[in-house]
């Protein structure tokens, strides 16, 4: 996954409220990573004192202690991503630790900043989970809203049914969710309780640590797959929807609802 964004509407903007409040300190061509394969990736090949570490399956990050500010990094990159301030370098992380949600996506006034999935990860969540969530373009403006769903129109004109409440998982948070699916089912009395059990269980194995907030976002999305139909959930419980479609799989033909006042 990177971040997307439109050069022109960046010079536009004055504010740059997207990077005030960037954990990373980062400046503007720091959305310009890559996020190359952290094994070949020419950053972490020319630190001299090992500084990168993969934070997340695949995403690089700069440990501050280890970094000395020799700029070797920043020279080896050709996308001019990597920012020298105060003496240390510094990366995109794609918000890594903080469940991959982008701080300069959600404050971009403008909303031009959105994060692509590389074709490998929308591979990976479909084939963990049977489905792919997924967040459309940008919209034009709301046409209805309600606690946990909105219905919006996009800049094409497509009418778009917008769920709240399930979030959208990175290729291995999904792969992940999928460990945890499978080691719970295959107990017998299944339980509430047991499902937070199996997840302790399957983290320590892999070796992940999770802080609280993180437990209960993951356990939101188990609890509504073993005891509901996932996204689906939200879908069946609005009486506004007389019709739900799924006609073929792949983010290219996503699932259609027909809204009594709305249509398609």
């Amino acid at each position: 996954m990177r971040l997307q964004y439109s050069e022109e509407k960046c010079r536009e903007c004055k504010g740059k409220e997207c990077l005030e409040n960037c954990p990373n300190r980062l400046e503007l061509n720091s959305l310009n990573c890559r996020h190359c394969d952290p094994e070949t990736a020419p950053c972490a090949l020319a630190c001299p004192n090992n500084a990168f570490f993969e934070i997340a399956e695949g995403i690089l990050s700069i440990n501050e202690e280890k970094c000395v500010g020799c700029g070797k990094c920043a020279e080896a990159c050709e996308f001019n991503a990597i920012t020298i301030r105060n003496g240390k370098a510094s990366k995109c992380d794609l918000c890594a630790g903080n469940d991959f949600r982008p701080v300069c996506v959600e404050a971009c006034p403008q909303n031009n900043l959105r994060v692509e999935w590389t074709r490998r990860e929308i591979k990976e969540k479909e084939e963990a989970l049977g489905c792919i969530v997924f967040t459309p373009e940008k919209e034009k403006k709301t046409l209805s809203e309600r606690n946990n769903y909105k219905i919006v129109e996009s800049k094409n004109g497509e009418k778009w049914y917008t769920v709240k409440e399930f979030p959208e998982l990175s290729g291995q948070e999904a792969i992940l969710v999928r460990e945890i699916l499978e080691a719970f089912q295959s107990m017998p009395e299944n339980s509430n309780k047991r499902i937070a059990e199996v997840m302790e269980k399957v983290l320590k194995a892999r070796g992940v640590e999770l802080d609280q907030q993180q437990k209960e976002y993951f356990l939101g999305i188990l609890f509504s797959l073993v005891h509901g139909f996932g996204p689906l959930s939200l879908l069946l419980e609005d009486e506004s929807l007389e019709e739900i479609a799924l006609i073929g799989t792949g983010r290219e033909k996503p699932l259609r609802v027909y809204h009594h006042a709305f249509g398609w």
